[in-house]
Parts: structure tokens; C-alpha cells; sequence
């Protein structure tokens, strides 16, 4: 009789460690995929800056930041000789892997960078007319330039009417 009583126990004791190991496996689990998804939503780049206001005749430097960058480009540059932007003059930090050849050009990094800064001198010629003129940049997270991982941003360069000063 005492022999199945010990029996039992020694069953009872198995199952709880049983459930106890499922448990924290189960928690573990949860708590590693949950980890994963983090880490993803931390590696989706953003762009930061970018916009400025600036008088006929005057020249300034537009200033971005971008964050989880791989490659960055301007997507759209105004189609307008009234403000210029200086590409081939532009300061990236940290200098960039790569420099396409194309207009305007995409650089790139060999490994994904926690932080970019973009500095690109821009006049307004003597002649600008008053107004806002859009121009569009994009980072993606990676150098493949995966359109799953990229964000663009639109942007504002406000010409302003030089009577008003």
C-alpha cells in the first residue's frame, strides 16, 4: 500500500517539473519571437530635417539625418532652375561605401548604419519666384535597396518673397 502511495508521488513531482519545464518553454518562446519582432521595427529606417526657407539670390545648406540607413537617395529633386541643389558637393557622415553614377545618385553602405547625416549646399537663383518647392529623399535599411524595408519622405524648401524683409 505505502509502495503505490510513493508511486504516486514520485508521479505527481514528474508531472509538475513536466509542466513547469512546458511553462517556461512556453514563456521563452513567446518572449525570443517577441524579441524578433522588436528588432525588426528597430532596423525600419526614418528620415529626419530637411526643410528650409530662403530668400532670392541666398544660398544655405539643407541638413538630414537619417537613422538604420543602408543606402539613401533623393527621389525627387524640383524640375526647376530656381533652386539648385549642390549633389556633388553634398557631405555625407559617415562617408559612404558607394556612390552610383546616376542622377541624383544613391549612396550606399556596406553594412547598415545606426545614423547618417546629409549636409547639401542649395541657392535660390536671383530670380526665384515666391513659393514651396517639394523635393523627395529615401532610405532603405539595407544597400539591396529592398522597397520592403524604405521609407520616403517629402520635403519643403519655401522660397520667400524678398519684399517682405
Amino acid at each position: 500500500m505505502f509502495g503505490g502511495t510513493r508511486i504516486g508521488v514520485v508521479r505527481k513531482a514528474v508531472g509538475m517539473n513536466r509542466r513547469a519545464l512546458l511553462s517556461s518553454a512556453a514563456v521563452t518562446s513567446i518572449g525570443a519571437f517577441a524579441g524578433c519582432l522588436g528588432a525588426r521595427a528597430q532596423r525600419s529606417p526614418s528620415i529626419g530635417g530637411g526643410t528650409v526657407s530662403l530668400g532670392p539670390g541666398e544660398e544655405t545648406t539643407l541638413y538630414l539625418s537619417a537613422t538604420t540607413v543602408g543606402a539613401i537617395e533623393f527621389e525627387r529633386v524640383p524640375a526647376t532652375e530656381t533652386v539648385v541643389f549642390e549633389i556633388d558637393a553634398a557631405t555625407l557622415s559617415p562617408s559612404p561605401s558607394d556612390r552610383t553614377d546616376s542622377s541624383p545618385p544613391c549612396w550606399r553602405w556596406a553594412e547598415t548604419r545606426s545614423n547618417v547625416d546629409l549636409e547639401v549646399p542649395i541657392r535660390a537663383t536671383e530670380d526665384a519666384r515666391p513659393g514651396e518647392y517639394a523635393y523627395a529623399i529615401t532610405a532603405w535599411g539595407d544597400a539591396d535597396r529592398d522597397d520592403a524595408d524604405s521609407v520616403t519622405k517629402e520635403h519643403t524648401i519655401t522660397i520667400m518673397d524678398s519684399s517682405s524683409d
